[in-house]
């Protein structure tokens, strides 16, 4: 199975085989989306030794209940991204922590609190995501990332109201190379270079050049 953009719809959805989207270096990339109001799974058959891959640019994930991960996402052509606009905002799933665990009406609250929007839908939340991430993954029950799942991506995003962890989540040389983006390090001297900035986060202190 192949496509530019895949969108998946249903009460449960289960991926039990490998899936490549198309894209080209550049741009521009593939984008996969799934909307589950009951379960999604990635995962290969019972009893199959298999690792399923999905290999995809973008990726959103939403599902009403839980989403359970036991594969490969990896991306076809986006190896790495650096957001360089200071005044970028990012999208904060948790505004209010007494207000957990959250619901969806919780979740378009918080888009119309940040964005300063009268209402907001499904279709607001996965543009702002798209945006900010390139990796994102919402459950409402419960995340769970299992031991042989592996995800890579420059910039991912969770939220569940339950996480179970056990996988690798790989963003490694991924983000914004030296000198470049959010809170990026400054030149210190003609004989340091600056570092790159963490996604959302700050950069470190100068290097010594050499």
């Amino acid at each position: 199975m192949s496509g530019q953009y895949l969108d998946f719809n249903g009460a449960t959805i289960s991926i039990r085989g490998d899936i490549t989207t198309v894209s080209q270096a550049g741009g521009p990339y593939s984008v996969t989306t799934v909307y589950a109001t009951n379960l999604f799974n990635l995962s290969q058959p019972i009893n199959d030794p298999r690792t399923i891959t999905l290999m995809t640019d973008y990726l959103f994930i939403y599902s009403q209940g839980s989403a359970f991960i036991k594969g490969t996402i990896t991306p076809q052509n986006l190896q790495s991204t650096c957001m360089s606009n200071d005044y970028a905002q990012v999208f904060t799933f948790v505004q209010n922590p007494t207000s957990l665990p959250l619901s969806e009406s919780d979740l378009f609250q918080n888009i119309e609190t940040q964005y300063d929007l009268p209402s907001s839908s499904f279709a607001d939340l996965k543009a702002i995501v798209l945006n900010n991430f390139t990796y994102t993954i919402i459950a409402l029950d419960t995340l769970s990332i299992s031991p042989q799942a592996l995800i890579q991506t420059s910039r991912f995003a969770a939220y569940a109201n339950v996480t179970v962890l056990g996988g690798t989540i790989d963003t490694s040389s991924k983000g914004c190379a030296g000198g470049q983006g959010i809170g990026k390090g400054k030149n210190a001297n003609s004989l340091c270079t600056a570092t790159g900035g963490a996604y959302g986060g700050f950069g470190g202190a100068s290097a010594p050049i050499g």
